[in-house]
């Protein structure tokens, strides 16, 4: 007896095999170009930028952040008993712990009127960037490849 076509389970194991074929070629591929990725990373870190400020805000707190070539970090401010206020770096919640950059991207700093004031490897003695109660920050201009966030003395943070 002469069969003709294919059994079910030679089916099912080719199918199975095409999809683990395709599921590891997907992991391997990059899916966006790295300008997606530099926009993926600025809107994450504008959003982290906004959500300091308006803890600042509600918190009634001074927040800081600080830039440098391996990554970010935030810091708040606080007041000892004697009165001395010192930075403290946050280690939670999550949106304010260290963050290291992607490898693919380029950073600058520039607080006007001073350009590129980034520290090769190492994070400033105290933020570069302040959210006050009162809902302003230091004005600053910050590139990631080609696209800008720009803070404003009245508190708005622009991505361009």
């Amino acid at each position: 007896m002469k069969k003709n076509g294919f059994t079910l389970i030679e089916i099912l194991v080719v199918l199975v095999i095409i999809g683990i074929v395709v599921a590891a070629a997907t992991l391997a591929i990059n899916k966006f170009p790295r300008g997606q990725d530099a926009r993926t990373t600025a809107n994450i870190l504008r959003a982290r930028l906004l959500t300091a400020e308006e803890k600042a805000v509600v918190q009634s707190v001074s927040i800081g952040f600080a830039v440098s070539q391996q990554g970010y970090q935030f810091y708040q401010l606080n007041t000892q008993a004697d009165g001395t206020s010192t930075w403290q770096v946050m280690t939670t919640p999550a949106p304010f712990t260290f963050q290291k950059w992607p490898s693919f991207l380029s950073v600058q700093l520039d607080l006007p009127p001073t350009p590129n004031v980034l520290i090769a490897n190492d994070f400033p003695p105290q933020p570069n960037i302040m959210f006050d109660p009162s809902g302003g920050v230091t004005p600053f201009i910050l590139h990631l490849n080609k696209f800008t966030l720009e803070g404003k003395l009245d508190g708005t943070i622009d991505l361009h």
